[in-house]
């Protein structure tokens, strides 16, 4: 599934994987943990495959750290994968993002 989005940083919400940076991107709910039954934090794999309108192809895992009862999962990077994208200076970093469940 592809999700649009806009990278923050977010330092105290991360889930429990040592490698997961203070990056993620929020998807609604409804789109990714209620609609997959995910209740947990999870590992993903997927890809980034565009960064501030530049295609990439950034083979990666995503961490989920579902909303239970918020509106917003939040995905966060692995840490190598942000030091990638840090690559791209410019703020706000908008991504598209193909997760596999």
């Amino acid at each position: 599934m592809e999700f649009a989005g806009e990278l923050k940083y977010e330092r105290f919400l991360k889930p429990s994987f040592k490698d997961s940076s203070d990056y993620n991107i929020n998807i609604e709910r409804r789109l990714l943990s209620y609609k997959f039954d995910i209740m947990y934090e999870k590992e993903l794999s997927g890809s980034i495959i565009n960064i501030n309108g530049n295609d990439v192809s950034i083979e990666t895992k995503f961490y989920l750290n579902p909303a239970h009862c918020g509106p917003v999962d939040r995905l966060f990077l692995p840490s190598a994968t942000a030091l990638k994208i840090n690559a791209f200076p410019s703020m706000p970093i908008k991504v598209l993002i193909d997760v596999k469940k």
